[in-house]
């Protein structure tokens, strides 16, 4: 299996695409919240072109991710599949 930085990369690309994916969930809410005080019939409305515009760009991540998960399944003990560092966590001490 692979070596620790390569878990520490797909978590960060898991973490962040999750954070993409509560964002949209925010963002649809409020539409339908403003969609709703509007009175707009269910075909009129904007939040779905929203989903699909949001959500396009993450297909790609999201295979990029599952393509980096396969590859760290599939790699020599000890091998490192990836030099790409992940960024710091947040609360990581400077």
């Amino acid at each position: 299996m692979a070596v620790e930085n390569d878990y520490n990369l797909l978590v960060f690309t898991l973490n962040d695409l999750a954070e993409d994916l509560l964002s949209i969930r925010a963002e649809v809410e409020k539409q339908l919240m403003e969609e709703k005080r509007e009175g707009l019939e269910p075909n009129e409305t904007r939040w779905v072109n929203l989903v699909a515009a949001r959500t396009l760009p993450l297909s790609g991540m999201i295979q990029s991710l599952a393509k980096m998960a396969q590859m760290v399944l599939n790699s020599q003990p000890g091998e490192a599949v990836f030099t790409a560092q992940p960024p710091p966590p947040p609360d990581a001490p400077p």
